[in-house]
C-alpha cells in the first residue's frame, strides 16, 4: 500500500526540524520520503492514496515500553491498594480464572486502543497460553510487539515449556512484527538462580 500524507506539521524528531505543511510518503509499511509538501505533491504525483492532514501533527509511531495487554478487561478493578494486596488478594486470584480466549480479547482491545492513540510498538508479557495470546492478538491487529511469558520461581517447568512455545510460534513471526522475550515477574517472585536459568534459556531460544 502506498500513502501520501501532506499537508500536516511533521515532528522529525531532531531539534531543528520540524517541517510545517509538510509531506510523508510511505510505500509498502516503509516511509521513504519526507519534505515539504508542494516538493513531495510534485514529486510523487499518482499512485498514492492521500491523505489530507492540515491542522494536525504528524509524528513517529510512540512505543509503550510497560505493558500487559491483556490486563485491559481488568481496568478499574481493585484499586487504590497497596501493590502486594493489590496483587495477592485482587489480581492474581482473577487471573487464574481468566481463560486463554480473556487473554486474546483484553490483548486485541489493547491493541485497538494503542492504535487509536498513535501507539504502534508495544513491550507487553503476561501468561502465555497457546491457543490464544497476546502475540496472535497484536500481529492480528497490525501492531509491532515484543511479547514475553511471566516466570516465576514456583512454577519454572510450566515456564519453560510455555516460553519455548512461544519462541517456536512467535519469534520474528507476523512479517518480523513480533519478537518473543523472557521476562521474570520480579527480583521478590524469581531468585537468583532462576535469573540465571533464564538467562541461559533466553540464549538456547536465540
Amino acid at each position: 500500500m502506498n500513502l501520501l500524507i501532506h499537508g500536516g506539521t511533521i515532528v522529525t524528531m531532531r531539534e531543528d526540524k520540524i517541517i510545517r505543511d509538510g509531506a510523508t510518503v510511505i510505500e509498502n509499511g516503509t516511509i521513504v520520503d519526507v519534505g515539504k509538501s508542494e516538493e513531495i505533491l510534485q514529486k510523487y504525483g499518482s499512485g498514492y492514496e492521500k491523505i489530507n492532514a492540515k491542522g494536525r501533527v504528524v509524528v513517529p509511531g510512540l512505543v509503550n515500553t510497560h505493558q500487559h495487554a491483556a490486563m485491559s478487561l481488568l481496568r478499574g478493578y481493585a484499586d487504590d491498594l497497596p501493590l502486594q494486596e493489590w496483587l495477592e488478594k485482587w489480581i492474581w486470584p482473577i487471573e487464574g480464572l481468566m481463560t486463554a480466549e480473556d487473554i486474546y480479547v483484553g490483548s486485541l482491545l489493547t491493541a485497538v486502543e494503542s492504535i487509536m492513540g498513535g501507539t504502534t510498538t508495544i513491550n507487553t508479557m503476561y501468561h502465555y497460553m497457546p491457543r490464544e495470546n497476546e502475540a496472535k492478538a497484536l500481529a492480528e491487529a497490525g501492531v509491532r510487539g515484543v511479547v514475553g511469558h511471566v516466570c516465576f520461581s514456583w512454577r519454572k517447568d510450566e515456564d519453560r515449556r510455555a516460553l519455548e512455545d512461544l519462541a517456536k510460534n512467535w519469534h520474528d513471526k507476523a512479517g518480523g512484527l513480533i519478537r518473543v522475550s523472557v521476562d521474570p515477574h520480579a527480583p521478590y517472585t524469581v531468585d537468583p538462580e532462576y535469573m540465571k536459568e533464564l538467562k541461559i534459556l533466553r540464549e538456547e531460544l536465540n
